[in-house]
């Protein structure tokens, strides 16, 4: 969802949901560091999911036009060469917001992507993204209390899902698995994740 800018100071955004979604994107963006407007994004990844099901994707690499720092390398396996032939931002940004829609979007940690996303669709589209969002970071914290800790590897391993690989489709892969373990098992249980005050001894 785009709506123009200007009259405000910064872009807007769009707000947390309060319920399950079984249509939505699931969204995960790879970036040379942590800081929207300072950092660049190098791939970006949109799965749309309807009644459950993943029923499109939307995946490319970024190139930044400038060398990959080595330690986001060896995190996540993307090297300057990979992203030499990759379009700029600029050039891909619009067709992926388009891809999104209007659709909720769903992230682990969906605050980093989402400070991004906000960030580079004012600059480079001149709108605010404003979409409903949902975390699988917060919901998983309700819903599995005892696990080692809520990094998408950990709950990857300790719940048996796919593994995570710091990459963009790997990573939206794992959280749409994430989501509808925490679907399953909320309703099975009848936790509320959504409660401020609601958790799980499972």
């Amino acid at each position: 969802m785009l709506i123009p800018i200007g009259i405000f100071t910064e872009p807007q955004r769009g707000v947390r949901v309060q319920e399950f979604f079984q249509d939505y994107c699931v969204i995960d963006l790879e970036t040379t560091g942590y800081n929207a407007g300072w950092d660049s994004i190098i791939e970006l990844c949109a799965m749309r999911v309807r009644n459950g099901a993943v029923s499109d994707k939307f995946v490319s690499l970024v190139n930044p036009n400038f060398p990959i720092p080595s330690f986001i390398e060896n995190l996540t396996g993307i090297s300057t060469d990979m992203v030499s032939s990759a379009p700029a931002l600029e050039e891909v940004l619009s067709q992926y917001i388009n891809f999104i829609g209007d659709d909720i979007v769903l992230g682990h940690n969906v605050t980093f992507d989402l400070n991004f996303l906000t960030f580079e669709t004012a600059r480079i589209l001149g709108h605010s993204f404003v979409n409903n969002y949902m975390d699988t970071l917060s919901l998983s914290r309700k819903v599995f209390p005892n696990t080692t800790n809520h990094r998408l590897a950990t709950l990857a391993t300790e719940l048996s899902l796919s593994s995570p690989a710091h990459r963009s489709e790997a990573d939206c892969i794992t959280t749409k698995e994430l989501y509808d373990l925490i679907y399953k098992t909320a309703k099975e249980n009848q936790i509320d994740p959504f409660s401020k005050n609601s958790s799980s001894s499972h």
